[in-house]
């Protein structure tokens, strides 16, 4: 405050201090001079069980592909069914997507991995 006014003075309560020329944005980019990490692919990039992932999934999207068609009616009831047929469908509904997923992992695994190593083993 100012002894000879009642008025604070402005210079006197700024509480932060003035921005250094030398401060630099952390989100403008890495700073002059710093190395860039390349964008190699490597085999972390590959999932762990690649083709056999691709075998694992076919099975549950054949049984469960067949379990939504006699649940949805598209194929005849083989014998009496002990649950509702929508029921049946949604978890033929969810088999299917299961088998999808692990095999669409493992394919791309495969893929990955080709692209790693350029085809070789």
């Amino acid at each position: 405050m100012n002894p000879s006014t009642s008025t604070p003075d402005p210079q006197a309560t700024s509480a932060s201090p003035a921005p250094s020329s030398t401060a630099r944005d952390p989100l403008s980019g890495p700073p002059p001079g710093a190395e860039r990490i390349s964008k190699e692919r490597t085999w972390s990039h590959v999932t762990a069980y690649r083709a056999s992932a691709v075998f694992m999934g076919v099975p549950f999207v054949l049984i469960g592909t067949y379990f939504a068609l006699v649940g949805f009616g598209a194929l005849p009831l083989p014998s009496k069914a002990n649950a509702p047929l929508w029921v049946i469908g949604c978890i033929g509904v969810a088999f299917t997507l299961a088998g999808a997923m692990v095999g669409a992992s493992g394919v791309r695994g495969v893929l990955n991995r080709d692209c790693v190593t350029g085809g070789r083993t």
